[in-house]
């Protein structure tokens, strides 16, 4: 039997209809390594805000990891500055986890300010540590800090258990990672970022860990060693 053109465009319309109603997930974007070893590598320094001398990026070598990090200016928590950076936007994939080393101090406070509220100034008691950031609703959904204030680096990071509810709800929804800073309680407000591995296989060399939300342990008196 012969069909009319008009026959097949509303049978194209209709098959056209139903792709649109499949939902696609976001195809995997594998593994995204920032090591700061010649700078920023493409994260944005929010605070302090340029142009100044006083970088969020420095040329700092410790305990096996650098050249470079993202590091607190080199004051060492005495400034009066917010040290405050982001990550280039990025998607999640299923069954991966979020890494990094920290280095330098606990948080004092157990949640950071909201996106927008971080002050330029730092204050004592101020929030230290990493946050991953919805870019839609600029919020931060999950925050950690390094647990106990110490001259060495913390494997530290977001797990797959605790990204599986973000990747099943939204899988093309895009975030960025928000290194902060804005305590100068003296001697200990201040912290060190690298070896960041986004959407990383949950291998036991890198890190599985149970953190979703960091919760302040005892806090002790520390002074920074002489490097």
């Amino acid at each position: 039997m012969k069909r009319s053109r008009s026959q097949f465009t509303n049978v194209l319309f209709a098959l056209s209809l139903v792709a649109l109603c499949v939902a696609v997930p976001a195809a995997n974007a594998g593994t995204t390594t920032y090591d700061f070893s010649d700078g920023l590598q493409g994260w944005t320094q929010l605070y302090p805000a340029l142009p100044t001398e006083d970088l969020l990026w420095q040329d700092w070598t410790w305990e096996g990891t650098g050249p470079g990090c993202l590091l607190a200016g080199g004051d060492w928590g005495e400034g009066t500055n917010t040290y405050f950076g982001r990550s280039p936007e990025f998607t999640l994939d299923a069954g991966k986890i979020i890494a990094f080393k920290l280095i330098g101090s606990q948080t004092m406070i157990d949640t950071p300010a909201a996106p927008d509220a971080i002050p330029v100034a730092a204050i004592e008691g101020g929030f230290v540590g990493v946050a991953l950031r919805d870019v839609t609703t600029n919020t931060y959904l999950m925050w950690t800090s390094r647990t106990g204030t110490d001259f060495t680096w913390q494997a530290n990071g977001f797990s797959a258990a605790a990204l599986a509810p973000l990747v099943a709800s939204a899988p093309a929804a895009l975030y960025t990672l928000d290194y902060i800073d804005y305590d100068m309680t003296p001697g200990n407000g201040w912290v060190g970022l690298d070896s960041v591995n986004i959407n990383a296989p949950p291998t036991p060399t890198i890190w599985d860990g149970p953190t979703v939300t960091f919760t302040k342990a005892d806090y002790a008196d520390w002074t920074l060693p002489e490097n």
